[in-house]
């Protein structure tokens, strides 16, 4: 997809952006990493990596590039035979969302003090998106990658608090009521 706009993620406007790949077995106890340079591009960018030092083995490899996934999304393996293995990476834009509606009990409709926030299961401690919904009660959720997420909405004026696991489809939209 259209990279043009990854530039600007580590602040030098050089017309390039970096994928830190990494290699790790447990089997062998051995790991590498690399830096990806990459030109940016309307459409696509690609560039050949190498990960030196790795004996023969099976390695789980990892790569991140934010505000994309891997393509398909999952767990990706490579294995090292005779000194070489082979592992293309493809990353897809995240483009999945999440509508959803909150139900303020009867006769309330202070929806602006509504605080709905997306937690990822996997998120390691990184920042949440916190939304309020709309004056009918609706909220939304954008460029969201596949993954399982809990939506909680807080109700100050009670104190209630209600939280509903989603899993979300990269490219697809979930609705949430």
């Amino acid at each position: 997809g259209d990279s043009s706009t990854l530039d600007a993620l580590d602040g030098v406007p050089d017309g390039q952006f970096r994928i830190n790949v990494n290699a790790w077995s447990n089997s062998t106890n051995m790991g590498s990493w690399a830096e990806v340079s990459l030109t940016t591009h309307a459409t696509s960018s690609s560039s050949p990596y190498q990960l030196t030092g790795l004996a023969d083995g099976t390695y789980n490899i990892h790569a991140y590039l934010f505000g994309f996934e891997l393509d398909p999304p999952g767990h990706k393996t490579a294995t090292v035979s005779d000194g070489e293995g082979t592992l293309n990476l493809t990353f897809l834009q995240n483009q999945g969302s999440i509508n959803g509606i909150i139900l303020l009990p009867s006769g309330k409709s202070d929806y602006d003090t509504v605080e709905v926030e997306l937690i990822s299961f996997d998120s390691y401690g990184g920042q949440t998106p916190l939304v309020n919904p709309n004056n009918a009660g609706q909220f939304s959720f954008a460029g969201l990658g596949t993954n399982h997420y809990r939506v909680r909405a807080l109700y100050p004026t009670t104190g209630l608090v209600v939280q509903k696991g989603v899993q979300v489809v990269n490219g697809k939209t979930t609705s949430l009521t």
